[in-house]
């Protein structure tokens, strides 16, 4: 199309509504857009740029959005959630050449001139929204010549006689280092993204649920970028996914765990110069659980996070502690898989040992104190060791249950690596307050409503009877949950009771403890048993890299469900939980024919 008589339509049509482009100030200020520019009409493909943008008003004319887009020929799509108080809006899009507008991931756009495009034509649509957040996406084509964009909402309960007002409450933007989002409903980040969106930061916990409505529960994927500002310093990546995540610094991949896991944590150490540094992390979801928690925190810094709690972490390039430390730092926790790597440039990649450290205040209870490595590990509590097993090992776990007063103690964890792989995984928590039976356990995990209306009931499951009602944004303490973390007991101002995951944000998870095993995946039982040779740990699945469930006692058999491929593992029901454990510590009876045992992967 002419440039002119692109021009010359638009300005008429924005002339002949009178406040158009008056309006458009008024209703997207601060709102911040995610965008995604693609070089062909199809918004198919890798994008060639990504950034944030506030507003969409732009008139391109012959030119190009940015030198990495082409003049004509590209496509681009927009997507952020907007609060809106509930009434009738109506939606405004004037483009040059096709654009539509979809709010909520709705079957049907709202607008859409992809099929007939109207250049110069204010297009308008209206709509009746609930009060609260919505998602809105724009897509938009260029064909040739001229190019340009403007989209702007009103609502019409405020003035129905016109755009001459103010839109009302907008969303608070998100502050500088913004996240762009892209959700795909494949779990290869393949194709065009479903969806676009802000976030502050990848930050979920989806449970068995779907991130958005128009996404899979199970075999999605997503792509988080951001462009941080940082000061000169060491930092401490450090990110907890099920399933796999990939982080991206400056081009270059740092962690690489794109596998199927049930919430490892990883962790890497980047020196980082003063300015600005491009961060990406990718993720998939397999099926099951599904979430991905990222931290970045200055480890040099002397202002320290308040949400964690920092451990000093020493390293020694000798397997024994021995002399000084080779490097010393704060990290978030003794949780690290190394694999086949060194911890750190100056450590060598066998035969070196670690210290953790920390200093915390603690209320009167039973805590339990979990460890589980490749090799040895030791944990002492106020200096007096609870679990001594610095020995060669290939991933055993062991537990141990102490009683400390309330105050302030020390807890150190010492551990190290003779050959081949390397990790560690290591954690506590609070069991019960010795001094009060009865009272829940403070875990300083936390379980924020998503919903309209959610009945918190005396059991994990929807028959069970509503002992209250909550609404929505309200934030309650976690106290328990049960085998698979589908239900959590929340403490609603006095009152126990459960609540699906579904329907809560929650927070700060990883310590919570089991306080009702009557869920868990159906099983078909094979009459056989096994039995504990020793204590064992059972797991979520079959290795040691997967969530620790519970424990199957020394001498105690349980029933035989499944195995693995190679019969390393057993898939058993103790107590109600139903989980893995290691063949080289449970036999099955003499009895048992594998060959009608069914094989897991």
């Amino acid at each position: 199309m002419l440039r002119t008589k692109f021009v010359f339509i638009v300005w008429l049509s924005i002339l002949a509504l009178a406040t158009f482009a008056v309006q458009f100030a008024a209703a997207q200020n601060d709102v911040v857009w995610s965008a995604a520019y693609f070089n062909n009409q199809f918004l198919s493909g890798d994008p060639v740029l990504q950034r944030q943008e506030i507003g969409i008003g732009y008139q391109w004319g012959t030119g190009s959005p940015d030198p990495a887009v082409n003049s004509d020929n590209f496509s681009a799509r927009w997507g952020t959630d907007v609060f809106f108080e509930a009434g009738t809006y109506r939606f405004f899009m004037l483009a040059d050449d096709a654009a539509r507008i979809n709010i909520d991931f709705a079957f049907q756009p709202l607008i859409d001139t992809f099929s007939a495009p109207q250049p110069g034509q204010v297009i308008t649509a209206d709509i009746t929204l609930t009060g609260g957040t919505h998602h809105i996406q724009v897509d938009y084509r260029e064909d040739s010549g001229d190019a340009g964009i403007f989209v702007d909402w009103q609502n019409l309960a405020t003035n129905p006689t016109g755009p001459n007002f103010t839109i009302p409450t907008q969303p608070v933007p998100v502050n500088n280092g913004v996240w762009t989002a892209q959700y795909y409903a494949n779990a290869g980040l393949s194709g065009t993204p479903s969806a676009i969106m802000a976030e502050e930061i990848p930050k979920h916990v989806w449970g068995t649920g779907a991130p958005l409505p128009n996404l899979p529960a199970d075999g999605f994927s997503a792509r988080w970028t951001s462009v941080q500002t940082l000061e000169a310093g060491r930092y401490q990546i450090a990110v907890r996914a099920d399933d796999g995540v990939r982080v991206t610094v400056n081009g270059v991949v740092v962690i690489d765990e794109f596998h199927q896991a049930t919430g490892q944590t990883y962790t890497f150490n980047q020196d980082f110069i003063a300015g600005t540094h491009n961060i990406m992390i990718e993720y998939f979801e397999d099926n099951g659980e599904a979430f991905i928690d990222y931290t970045l925190f200055r480890l040099d810094s002397d202002t320290i996070p308040t949400d964690v709690d920092l451990w000093t972490a020493e390293y020694w390039s000798n397997p024994a502690l021995n002399g000084a430390p080779t490097f010393t730092q704060v990290e978030i926790g003794p949780t690290h898989n190394w694999g086949t790597s060194s911890p750190l440039a100056t450590i060598p990649i066998n035969n070196f040992s670690a210290r953790w450290t920390l200093s915390t205040t603690l209320e009167g209870g039973t805590y339990q104190f979990t460890a589980t490595a490749d090799d040895g590990v030791r944990v002492l509590v106020d200096g007096r060791a609870v679990i001594n097993e610095f020995h060669l090992a290939t991933g055993q776990a062991y537990i141990v249950e102490v009683d400390l007063l309330a105050g302030q103690h020390q807890i150190v964890v010492e551990y190290f690596d003779a050959l081949d792989i390397a990790f560690i995984d290591f954690g506590f928590n609070r069991l019960s307050d010795s001094s009060t039976v009865g009272q829940p356990a403070v875990t300083n995990a936390f379980a924020t409503v998503n919903t309209a209306r959610l009945n918190l009931r005396s059991a994990p499951n929807t028959s069970s009877d509503v002992l209250t009602v909550m609404e929505r944004g309200e934030t309650y303490p976690i106290v328990g949950r049960n085998a698979d973390s589908t239900w959590w007991q929340l403490d609603v101002n006095g009152t126990m009771g459960w609540v699906f995951n579904a329907l809560v944000q929650v927070t700060g998870t990883e310590n919570v403890p089991v306080t009702n095993q009557s869920s868990g995946p159906a099983v078909t039982p094979t009459g056989f048993t096994v039995r504990a040779d020793e204590t064992v740990i059972i797991r979520e699945g079959p290795g040691t890299r997967t969530a620790v469930l519970g424990q199957f006692p020394a001498g105690r058999t349980a029933e035989l469900i499944a195995r693995s491929f190679d019969n390393s593992w057993w898939r058993i029901r103790f107590n109600n939980v139903v989980g893995w454990v290691s063949a080289q510590f449970a036999t099955p009876e003499s009895s048992t024919d594998l060959n009608v045992v069914p094989v897991e992967s």
